[in-house]
């Protein structure tokens, strides 16, 4: 799934949710 995910740009705003809370939430609509 880490390929799927883009990587964070250095110039944008910081990411409020961390990829753990949002590949846990895909994997749990995605069983």
């Amino acid at each position: 799934m880490e390929p799927l995910i883009p990587a964070p740009k250095p110039c944008g705003r910081p990411a409020k949710v961390s990829r753990r809370k949002i590949m846990n939430a895909i994997q749990k609509v995605f069983p």
